[in-house]
C-alpha cells in the first residue's frame, strides 16, 4: 500500500479525534471502544471494513452513524491519480475511562 500521496481528511487532523467528538456519549456511561478497518475510496466516499472490536452495540451504532455523516476525504493518489486507502479507525470514550477488565476462568 504505496502511496504518493496519503488521504487526508479536511475537517480535522485526527479523523478518530473527529468521529470521537460527534458520538455522544456521557461520562456516566460505561467506557465503549469501537475499532474498524475502512476504506476511503477514490472518489473519497468511506467504505465500511471489518469491525475488529465493539465493546457496546449501542455505541457501536452512534460511532457507525457519525462515519457515514463524516465528509469525504481527499483521497490518496498515485502517479497522479485517485486511488483507494485502507485506514483503522479507534474510538473510546468517556476519555480517560477504562475499560472494565474482561472475566477469566483459570482452570487447574
Amino acid at each position: 500500500l504505496c502511496y504518493d500521496k496519503a488521504a487526508t481528511f479536511p475537517v480535522a487532523e485526527d479523523f478518530s479525534q473527529y468521529i470521537a467528538s460527534q458520538v455522544r456519549w456521557r461520562e456516566n456511561q460505561p467506557a465503549a471502544r469501537f475499532v474498524m478497518r475502512f476504506t476511503v475510496e477514490a472518489d473519497g466516499s468511506i467504505s465500511e471494513g471489518n469491525v475488529l472490536q465493539s465493546t457496546d452495540k449501542q455505541f457501536a451504532a452512534r460511532v457507525r452513524n457519525a462515519v457515514k455523516s463524516a465528509p469525504r476525504w481527499n483521497p490518496a493518489t498515485k502517479r497522479g491519480q485517485a486511488v483507494a486507502s485502507e485506514h483503522l479507525l479507534i474510538v473510546q470514550l468517556p476519555k480517560g475511562k477504562q475499560l472494565p477488565r474482561e472475566p477469566y476462568i483459570i482452570m487447574l
